[in-house]
């Protein structure tokens, strides 16, 4: 009995990492974790106002081109991505510093491109419809 258990762990551990291999990282995003971060999430994430589908991705990179974040959508429409900062005490550079503009980057799986957002293609409104973010950039 004991053992049947170890093999359908096997098992399952073995499928979730075929099944999230299937998505993969086409922007490229090598991510360090820092113990600063903020988290942004939604449930309209639209690209040319079609819903975001799964295999679909949001990047946020900082001014030097570092990787503070990344999301593989796998509920259409839905997101919720952790974007770091960099951590002071080290000296590499981890994610976004202080007052520093973000970039926000999405890769269109069905179309295979890669689209940077502009602040006319950024629309976050809040439980009530209240805009919260007036500008792309973004600040961290």
């Amino acid at each position: 009995m004991h053992q049947s258990k170890i093999y359908d762990v096997i098992l399952f551990l073995f499928s979730f990492i075929i099944i999230s291999n299937g998505y993969g990282n086409n922007l490229n995003c090598n991510l360090l974790i820092s113990p600063s971060s903020m988290t942004l999430y939604g449930d309209v994430f639209a690209i040319d106002n079609v819903s975001s589908e799964a295999g679909d991705e949001i990047a946020v990179y900082d001014q030097q081109g570092t990787c503070c974040g990344h999301h593989v959508v796998t509920n259409s429409g839905l997101f919720s991505i952790t974007v770091y900062g960099d951590d002071t005490v080290t000296t590499e550079d981890e994610g976004a510093s202080l007052n520093e503009d973000l970039t926000f980057k999405v890769w269109d799986a069905s179309e295979a491109v890669e689209i940077t957002l502009t602040n006319s293609m950024f629309i976050q409104k809040d439980v009530f419809g209240q805009p919260q973010i007036d500008t792309i950039p973004l600040d961290w």
